[in-house]
């Protein structure tokens, strides 16, 4: 037994007091199963009861001791809660940060024969301490690694050599591709979640021994692109579901073509997800051809293109936001005033004039009219 009093290192002294209080904690919880355990089996009344004002006294101790030495100031909170011991306090400041969706990995750090030094007072040699560890957490990387699989898909025959069967090899997203769908995956997650290009993927591959080009990457993302359009137009449906759908567009630049001009970004959202689609064109027929017969309230701002799709589609109903209103449905006979000063310098009080004014008080330049009602309520409601 180690006797501290001839310890002269203070952090001899520490590491000794940090593994008895260790050893301590595990023979109270030890003793308390058992006294929990003694106590079951004899079916004594009293065993439990005592058992119970053990567990009371011992958080009574732990919370004096908090009160007595967790703070520094001379004031002692005081608990309302009685005998209940108080939840810990978030950690302020600097720490470390809990990786709870990380797996564990134990790894064991042990002496060898040849190291194992002898005791300064008995000069024994030291043996391991059973249960006794000094734990430190650290957060490491498993770098990635590519690797060739050569499939040898066995052949069977019959005794004639009549029948002739081969075992199925794995799935695969390109018919006699070279790449697995994992790769595939990998390639696809890389560009569009950490927004690495496919060149840039390319030169990373290779530092790692891989040799590929450019083109057989996109080769994969378009494969990928293929094998999931039943799930991009499950998506589209489980949109459309919903019954307020935000729709937008914006313009797409593809490969920097003179032609990209005429592409266009279309988007419906619901709070559930979002649904992208390409096309050509920014006119109601692209539009009326994203919302496929959307029946519903269509959340959306002042582009002419939504009031044509409206009119032809007697189930869908157009709601515009505040942020994105169409200003001539809120602008009644008031001064005219330069469409970029409008926007930058006065949208906030003709948005208050919008909840106060009468529905008749439109001017007559205003080709949205027949929202204006539509506006008017709504700004009631929201005052």
């Amino acid at each position: 037994m180690v006797q501290i009093e001839h310890i002269g290192d203070l952090d001899t002294c520490k590491q000794v007091a940090r593994l008895l209080e260790k050893e301590c904690d595990t023979l109270l919880t030890r003793n308390r199963e058992l006294a929990r355990e003694l106590a079951r089996l004899k079916g004594s009344d009293q065993l439990v009861a005592d058992f119970g004002e053990t567990q009371r006294l011992e958080a009574q101790l732990a919370q004096l001791q908090r009160m007595v030495f967790g703070t520094s100031s001379e004031r002692r909170p005081q608990d309302d809660a009685g005998d209940a011991v108080p939840s810990p306090t978030p950690r302020k400041g600097h720490g470390p940060t809990e990786q709870l969706r990380l797996p564990v990995v134990e790894v064991q750090h042990e002496l060898t024969a040849d190291a194992l030094p002898t005791c300064e007072q008995c000069q024994g040699v030291v043996s391991a301490w059973k249960g006794q560890t000094e734990d430190a957490e650290l957060v490491t990387v498993v770098q990635r690694s590519y690797k060739v699989e050569r499939h040898q898909r066995q052949k069977y025959r019959c005794t004639c050599g009549d029948t002739i069967v081969t075992a199925p090899g794995p799935v695969r997203h390109i018919d006699g591709g070279r790449y697995s769908m994992e790769f595939a995956i990998e390639v696809c997650g890389d560009k569009y979640l950490n927004h690495l290009p496919l060149d840039r993927q390319r030169k990373m591959m290779r530092r790692q021994g891989l040799d590929v080009t450019t083109s057989a990457l996109w080769d994969q993302v378009h494969a990928v692109a293929y094998v999931l359009q039943p799930t991009h137009q499950a998506l589209k449906a489980l949109v459309q579901s919903s019954p307020l759908v935000h729709a937008d567009e914006t313009r797409w630049m593809l490969l920097k073509s003179p032609e990209s001009e005429r592409h266009q970004a279309w988007g419906i959202a619901s709070p559930k997800a979002v649904y992208y689609e390409i096309l050509p064109s920014r006119s109601a027929e692209a539009g009326a051809k994203l919302l496929d017969g959307y029946e519903g309230t269509l959340m959306v701002d002042g582009y002419g293109a939504y009031p044509a799709i409206a009119r032809g589609s007697p189930g869908l109903k157009l709601a515009h936001c505040w942020a994105h209103y169409p200003e001539p449905a809120v602008i009644w006979s008031a001064p005219r005033i330069p469409r970029r000063t409008r926007r930058r310098q006065v949208r906030a009080p003709w948005i208050t004039r919008a909840k106060s004014r009468a529905p008749g008080d439109v001017d007559r330049w205003c080709p949205y009219a027949d929202y204006h009602s539509m506006f008017c309520a709504s700004g009631s409601a929201m005052a």
